[in-house]
């Protein structure tokens, strides 16, 4: 968590850091620091006293709305979020300043939990070798690479200021080199003063009954204190009982949350939120007196009863009667709206009468269309047909008549074959006789009957 929050703790050392310069001790500088710090966020803490005096000041306007409402969920939500843009309700309002506050927290604990690196300045290698001292001349303890362990940097705070010489001689590590701190680091840490009421403030505290149990005790103690008084001015006390229950129950429980994480890091932390809470005490003190949730609830019921009179009241607007004249008439604020509200269904009746007029026409265009494209197609399918049909009839009647030429040239032709291949049979052979003769007379004079 250190190395993850150590772009916090870089800015806000430099401020210690200056603090100590002038107090040299570091229980001071913690609380010197978070002084200026609560008074850097005074500017916060008032836009979070307004924002919760307001919400104080609205609770009864909006418990009227969800007893009003209780049986209808969605109508409930939609009157709340009604409510919340009328009255310019803002639900975030007070989140900033717990914002900057947990930043600061993260940024502080980063730094208390690595002193030798944030406040005392001491390089990366520095630590690392002392860390590796401490565990070479301790029975049990193992060499840890986080060079940022505040177990481990407390220890080592408590070794060099007992035995500085241990630190500055060194020891021989694996490679047989010898591991050791610059004299003028060891001096530095020896002169930087951890001690606070008798508490060396680098060290965790435990469960063991002694001084260093009184911290994180306290610092429990006056959370739970800050935390009602937090409450009584801010107006979370006039709250329903459900809701201030909850607050109750919540405050509770990090308050148990908050005494185990207090025992589990450096008392130096328990002391800075100690100190934090005693100036938020006094804070909330005093900015009650400039935003008193008292006060704030009656000028907020005044301003919504005087909202409530304003929509009642009658205002003289010009309006069209029915024949369409232009009258002067008094109204109230509800009724212009119900009248605007009239006039806008009008006109989206007007505007979706004349859209469907415009689809009617273009359906009817359409069918028009389609209507006229399948006559079209109609009328050269049957053109396309009678000719079809004018031509095959064209053409049998062509070869009906074809046919009959050919049958009447038929026997001329057949006589003519017969003619050329007697011419062509009787130049082959041989002359006939005169009784040969005679027979192929009569066979000729055959044929023409055969042909009839």
């Amino acid at each position: 968590m250190i190395d993850f929050f150590g772009f916090l703790a870089l800015p806000l050392s430099f401020i210690m850091r200056f603090i100590y310069d002038f107090v040299l001790n570091y229980g001071w500088t913690i609380i010197i620091f978070t002084v200026l710090i609560r008074i850097a966020m005074i500017p916060l803490g008032l836009m979070q006293q307004k924002s919760s005096a307001r919400m104080s000041a609205y609770q009864p306007f909006i418990q009227e709305i969800q007893k009003k409402w209780a049986n209808d969920r969605n109508r409930q939500n939609q009157e709340m979020q009604k409510f919340y843009q009328e009255n310019n309700i803002k639900m975030t309002g007070g989140c900033l300043p717990m914002i900057v506050n947990m930043v600061v927290i993260f940024g502080i604990i980063a730094i208390i939990q690595a002193p030798l690196k944030y406040m005392v300045g001491l390089p990366a290698a520095e630590i690392d070798s002392a860390r590796y001292i401490v565990a070479a001349n301790t029975e049990g303890m193992e060499y840890d690479d986080n060079s940022l362990n505040y177990t481990i940097q407390s220890t080592v705070i408590g070794e060099i200021k007992s035995n500085p010489q241990m630190f500055i001689d060194g020891v021989e590590n694996e490679e047989g080199e010898i591991v050791k701190m610059g004299p003028e680091y060891v001096q530095k840490v020896e002169d930087f003063n951890f001690e606070f009421l008798g508490m060396n403030l680098a060290q965790r505290p435990s469960m063991a009954f002694n001084r260093y149990l009184i911290m994180p005790i306290l610092s429990v103690l006056t959370m739970f204190a800050s935390q009602i008084i937090l409450m009584k001015t801010g107006g979370t006390a006039q709250m329903p009982g459900q809701g201030k229950n909850t607050m109750l129950i919540m405050t509770f429980v990090m308050g148990i949350m908050f005494g185990f994480f207090a025992f589990t890091v450096p008392v130096g932390f328990s002391l800075y939120y100690t100190a934090s809470n005693i100036v938020l005490t006094g804070q909330q003190l005093l900015l009650k007196k400039i935003y008193n949730p008292a006060k704030m609830r009656e000028e907020i019921a005044k301003e919504i009863e005087h909202k409530k009179q304003m929509k009642k009241a009658k205002k003289v607007v010009k309006v069209k009667d029915k024949k369409g004249f232009v009258i002067e008439k008094q109204m109230s604020d509800a009724e212009i709206a119900r009248l605007r509200l009239e006039k806008a269904r009008q006109m989206d009746q007007e505007k979706y009468a004349a859209e469907e007029e415009k689809s009617e026409i273009k359906s009817k265009k359409k069918e028009q269309n389609e209507e006229t494209s399948q006559a079209q197609q109609e009328e050269e399918t049957n053109t396309a047909t009678r000719e079809e049909t004018s031509e095959e009839s064209n053409a049998q009647q062509n070869g009906i008549e074809k046919k009959d030429k050919t049958e009447e040239y038929k026997p001329g032709r057949r006589k003519r074959a017969r003619m050329k291949k007697t011419e062509v049979e009787s130049e082959s052979k041989e002359p006939m006789s005169f009784a040969e003769k005679e027979m192929e007379a009569e066979k000729n004079a055959k044929s023409p009957e055969e042909d009839a």
